[in-house]
């Protein structure tokens, strides 16, 4: 329930001329429902920040692992480079 219906529902009440008692009754069961609708988006936002730390932990270590396979690939390029150089190929191939 939005603030507009709230106060919809306050002049409605004050309209039918419901008494201050209940009044502040209904604004207590009011306090209540929007209590109740704070706790279950700080428990909604919470479980999205949960499954987000999760999905961007996994995303660092594909990331990682990327990164660990290209390193891998230089390092057996540069290892290649090396042998074909002392072993003349170079000179062969120009």
């Amino acid at each position: 329930m939005d603030i507009l219906q709230v106060l919809f529902h306050c002049y409605y009440l004050i309209y039918l001329g419901i008494d201050m008692g209940s009044l502040s009754l209904f604004k207590s069961q009011e306090n209540r429902l929007f209590q109740l609708a704070t706790v279950n988006q700080q428990r909604e936002f919470m479980r999205y920040l949960r499954d987000l730390n999760g999905w961007l932990e996994r995303d660092v270590h594909d990331r990682q692992s990327e990164l660990r396979g290209i390193a891998a690939r230089v390092d057996q390029l540069r290892d290649d480079l090396h042998d074909i150089r002392t072993q003349g190929g170079l000179a062969q191939l120009g």
